[in-house]
């Protein structure tokens, strides 16, 4: 669903700068198109910062690492797979 709803935001960025810059034939068209874009997706921005996803996964070449907000679902992940929370190993 986040998916959806960035790349929503991000179309109507680009539909909002299309049609602000139809008639527009400046030397910074691209940039200025690029900042229209990034102002609309703005919101999305400040949404995903003060309400994170639960979960963050960090992929390396060889290990995963897992961030939870919950400290409490975090420790019954590691449980499950019998792996070791920060706090453990430290």
């Amino acid at each position: 669903m986040r998916r959806i709803i960035t790349w929503g935001f991000a179309g109507i960025g680009i539909a909002v700068a299309a049609y602000l810059l139809a008639e527009y034939h400046g030397p910074f068209k691209r940039w200025i198109a690029t900042g229209i874009a990034m102002l609309c997706l703005l919101p999305l921005i400040v949404w995903e910062t003060i309400f994170p996803t639960p979960i963050d996964l960090t992929a390396f070449s060889e290990s995963v690492d897992y961030e939870f907000r919950d400290a409490d679902y975090a420790a019954e992940f590691a449980s499950l797979n019998n792996s070791k929370t920060d706090e453990e190993i430290a």
